[in-house]
């Protein structure tokens, strides 16, 4: 049995939400700008944290992303020729392997007088499903995905479907750990 199984409409309710909202906002242009940095080694972009969920950012408050590279070889050697990262893609994909995500500063050139900071950590769509399921090595990803998202980029239908079931499982997941302290009926409001 799945961590989802038990509870079929989280499935559908998750999906409704993290959906795209506004494709001309700051995060979705930003998600737009690094899909065309990375090319074809990007799978998806999502948007979360505290400018996600308007937690009190200030203005310096970067924007958390997570970067979804099909290998992170290619990935890295997309942001270095665009002069993005200056260490060796060899050794940020091999620590990539190691230990994932890495974290990982942009700053798209969206325009307009302040500048759009991006916090991006970065971990392929394969291992980002593991992460967010039983199999998980740690909490880390699933503890901040279980928050309000927002698919931003997917390279492909497939790649949204892996997306938005790797959201649902992290919901999933921190549903069955906070569901003994909850009362038999509850809301959001409760």
């Amino acid at each position: 049995m799945t961590a989802l199984e038990p509870y079929p409409r989280l499935g559908e309710a998750v999906r409704s939400r993290v959906q795209g909202q506004d494709p001309e906002s700051s995060p979705a242009r930003a998600a737009r700008w690094i899909a065309e940095v990375a090319g074809a080694s990007l799978r998806g972009v999502i948007f979360f944290g505290s400018r996600k969920t308007q937690a009190g950012p200030d203005g310096w408050s970067a924007h958390d992303f997570f970067l979804l590279p099909a290998g992170y070889p290619d990935f890295y050697r997309a942001l270095r020729a665009r002069g993005l990262q200056t260490r060796s893609p060899a050794l940020l994909a091999a620590l990539n392997r190691i230990l994932p995500p890495n974290q990982i500063a942009l700053t798209p050139a969206l325009g307009g007088e302040v500048a759009f900071r991006a916090k991006c950590a970065v971990i392929t769509l394969d291992r980002l499903v593991r992460e967010t399921s039983h199999r998980r090595r740690d909490h880390f990803c699933a503890g901040r995905l279980f928050q309000p998202t927002e698919l931003l980029f997917a390279s492909d239908d497939l790649a949204r479907e892996d997306i938005l079931d790797a959201l649902v499982s992290a919901h999933a997941l921190t549903f069955t750990w906070i569901r003994p302290w909850l009362g038999p009926r509850f809301d959001v409001e409760t």
